[in-house]
């Protein structure tokens, strides 16, 4: 069952750091919480409580993650908003509501590129990019869940290009991450070649001196590219290359991906006695680390074995337990290959039958399946329709705005002209009439002097 092989190993790397690493500290950061006099200090503690939390009890976690982010919404503070939403972001995801997810992680990202802007310290700046590439890691996951792998690849290959001035240990880490998940997207897309070169790609930024773990794994997934691409001298290279690695580490978890892989790569080649050997000892650490999935995957594994080396009976032991335990953890895939196993064991038994009747039950499955997957496209469709749907309704209103205030400043230029009209007559009118009143004054001037000069005539006269 190699569905999101990268992503599920690195979750359960992760869930095995955290087990060992953070159980100690909750009970002394609540007690810190409980001191702590500065908001500042409070928000940091409730996320910090939240985010040991995370593994154990998502519920709690999600509690201490909103009483930090009222507080920082309250202060004002972007940067723990910022965080909030890129934690919130993870906690959506996995609880299965991955557009959600998509949201908190474009509000975090926005952010933290304002915050990026106006900050000067170079280092912290630096610190905020990180962040920036997590909430672009996890937009892909988010995408991959959603078989937009496309989609997924583009922010991976993002948050690349993002990082790649920066140096360090840190920025190898997370190169090796992005790359390790671009490959993976590949891989579900069935496009091997694809998935070797960027995973081969991804081992440039590894080494065993630095991260020893993350070294073997990425071997690994190399070898699996090529056991799938039907090229098993170069699968063994990489296989054979890190195996003493493997025995001297001697840890279950790198144990159960190195024996699983080793399995598929002997079931390629129809070797079914060292695949047998190979998934019993990935069983074997499974069981150790009492990890159910990696047990159902390693029992899947083994029931082929069993089949295909006629045991028919330990065959539909182990197919039983893959379907039983699938059914409880919700595992639908598991359920789907523990009931394609069945089919083929009644067959080769002779119960067809009952092979009829799991027939049906993995094609109602299926279709089951593909249903939700349609559903979910449709969600989506409906999403964007609405969204498409308030831009339009957006774009309109501000249309009618301007043509509203084009009306408004064509009326105002009317009446400005208007106005301008008014005055020039009035000043026309006014002009007119001194012009009129002049000349009557003139006028009467002029008859005044005329009638001075006919009296004095007379005068003259007599």
């Amino acid at each position: 069952m190699q569905l999101s092989r990268h992503f599920i190993f690195f979750f359960c790397m992760l869930f095995c750091i955290f087990s060992l690493a953070q159980t100690k500290t909750i009970d002394s950061l609540i007690k810190l919480l409980q001191s702590a006099k500065e908001d500042t200090s409070h928000i940091y503690l409730n996320y910090t409580i939240g985010k040991n939390l995370y593994l154990y009890d998502k519920a709690r976690a999600n509690k201490y993650l909103e009483d930090g982010y009222l507080l920082a919404k309250a202060s004002g503070n972007n940067y723990y908003i910022a965080y909030y939403f890129m934690e919130n972001g993870k906690l959506l995801f996995d609880k299965a509501m991955y557009l959600e997810s998509e949201k908190c992680y474009n509000l975090s990202i926005i952010l933290y590129t304002q915050l990026i802007k106006l900050e000067k310290d170079s280092y912290k700046a630096e610190a905020l990019k990180y962040y920036i590439t997590d909430c672009l890691i996890g937009k892909g996951l988010s995408l991959a869940k959603r078989y937009k792998y496309q989609e997924s690849i583009k922010y991976y290959l993002e948050g690349i290009t993002g990082l790649e001035l920066l140096k360090g240990n840190r920025k190898n880490t997370y190169m090796a991450k992005l790359y390790a998940d671009i490959a993976s997207d590949y891989y579900e897309l069935e496009q091997f070649d694809n998935a070797l070169s960027y995973d081969k790609q991804g081992l440039a930024f590894q080494d065993d001196s630095s991260d020893i773990e993350r070294y073997i794994i990425g071997h690994l997934f190399v070898a699996d590219d090529f056991s799938s691409l039907l090229q098993f001298d170069s699968s063994f290279s990489y296989i054979e290359k890190i195996r003493p690695l493997v025995m001297q580490l001697n840890k279950p978890l790198l144990n159960i991906r190195f024996y699983y892989i080793l399995g598929g790569i002997y079931r390629k080649k129809n070797d079914w006695n060292k695949a047998l050997v190979s998934f019993q000892q990935a069983n074997d650490a499974a069981k150790e680390l009492k990890d159910v999935f990696e047990e159902i995957n390693s029992q899947e594994g083994l029931s082929s074995c069993y089949l295909h080396l006629g045991n028919n009976l330990k065959a539909r032991e182990l197919a039983l337990y893959v379907y039983e335990e699938s059914n409880k953890i919700n595992l639908p895939l598991g359920k789907l290959q523990g009931l394609q196993l069945l089919i083929e064991i009644e067959e080769r038994s002779g119960n067809i039958n009952k092979a009829f009747n799991f027939q049906k039950q993995f094609i109602q499955l299926s279709d089951s399946l593909k249903k939700e997957k349609l559903q979910q496209q449709i969600n989506e469709t409906e999403v964007r329709y609405q969204t498409e749907k308030k831009r339009l309704e957006i774009l309109q209103l501000q249309k009618d705005n301007q043509i509203q205030t084009l009306s408004i400043k064509q009326k105002s230029t009317l009446n400005y002209i208007l106005i301008g009209s008014l005055a020039v007559l009035l000043l026309v009118g006014f002009m007119g009439y001194r012009n009129f009143r002049h000349r009557r004054m003139l006028a009467h001037q002029q008859d005044q002097l005329q009638q001075q000069r006919i009296s004095e005539l007379e005068k003259d006269k007599q």
